[in-house]
């Protein structure tokens, strides 16, 4: 009786993996097709998932209702994106000097959330909020990225970056995919190239400076073994020498991607390197330049980003302190999201 008792949990466990799985490929299936929508159908889109944020920060959080109040105006207002502007912008510096309670949803379960908190490179750090829910839809921009640039369901994945971003064991582990380890970008090289050995992963995802760092250190020892078939590279900008260096010495195809901790992905590359396609089903991308107006394609501009998916802590027209430029080519790789 024990035995089949213990038996029938795990046909429960992998039953229940198992459906999970079948609901997040078919997630991710619809998210996938938005890369090739129309920028017509990508944009009533965004509208439509502008509008409900609009009202549900202006109902239930207070920083926003204020905002607005003193903007005279109300969600009724901003029907489509060229309406935007008339929101005020938000700075890092804004939320930092009021409470929890004054820039997150009244309605917040806080059982259900976890406290990110940003870089601080370009300043003080700033607490994030963010429930389980907006965790599922970052990680599925995520697979989005890992998929459409040769990520494989068998492919071992080192992620390297700091211990609050490391995550437990998840249904995908337990069903023997995408199996990744996490490595602190704060252990010693000696700690780093011992785990790049031991797990010899398909994929290593990471800081720029970092891998760098690894691939020098790798060279300088003599090393070999350690080749990785894709590098993700985030959080900071490499010259173009660097990252060739990175490249050839890893012998693997390498790809950027522009994120925040504020609202997860905001642009990845492609297999053609032409730029970065902006998540536009998931995140506004404006591009002011210095006297207010809109930067046209190929004009530098300041990087305001609205998220469309953030409810617990949202983010309206918010100054990230980043330059940028828009693009309007066509990329030839079929993907119809805008480039910048």
């Amino acid at each position: 009786l024990l035995l089949c008792f213990i038996l029938l949990r795990h046909i429960i466990k992998i039953k229940k993996c198992a459906l999970h799985l079948i609901s997040y490929l078919y997630k991710l299936y619809r998210l996938s097709k938005n890369q090739r929508r129309s920028p017509s159908k990508i944009k009533k889109l965004q509208e439509e998932k502008l509008c409900a944020l609009l009202r549900h920060a202006y109902t239930k959080v207070r920083y926003y209702r204020t905002l607005f109040e003193r903007a005279g105006i109300t969600p009724e207002d901003i029907r489509h994106i060229e309406d935007i502007n008339k929101i005020p912008l938000t700075t890092r510096k804004d939320l930092q000097r009021l409470s929890r309670e004054e820039i997150t949803a009244s309605d917040t379960d806080w059982a259900h959330c976890v406290n990110l908190r940003t870089s601080g490179s370009t300043g003080a750090p700033l607490g994030i909020f963010i429930n389980y829910q907006e965790i599922r839809q970052r990680a599925l921009s995520c697979w989005r990225m890992y998929f459409g640039n040769g990520g494989k369901l068998s492919y071992r994945e080192l992620i390297v970056t700091t211990p609050q971003h490391f995550m437990g064991t998840n249904w995908m582990q337990r069903l023997g995919i995408l199996k990744i380890r996490y490595m602190s970008l704060l252990d010693s090289v000696e700690k780093q190239i011992k785990t790049i050995s031991e797990f010899k992963p398909h994929i290593i995802d990471g800081f720029s400076s970092c891998l760098k760092i690894l691939a020098l250190e790798i060279k300088n020892r003599k090393l070999s073994g350690i080749k990785p078939r894709i590098l993700f590279t985030t959080a900071e900008l490499f010259t173009e020498a660097d990252r060739k260096f990175i490249a050839s010495f890893f012998q693997s195809e390498l790809f950027d991607r522009y994120a925040c901790n504020e609202v997860g992905i905001i642009a990845v590359e492609c297999k053609v390197h032409n730029g970065y396609h902006i998540d536009a089903d998931n995140v506004i991308v404006e591009f002011i330049k210095e006297d207010g107006t809109k930067a046209e394609a190929e004009e530098e501009g300041e990087i305001v980003i609205t998220s469309l998916n953030s409810y617990t802590m949202p983010f309206i027209r918010y100054r990230l302190g980043d330059i940028g430029v828009p693009s309007d080519e066509k990329c030839p790789c079929g993907i119809t999201l805008p480039l910048m």
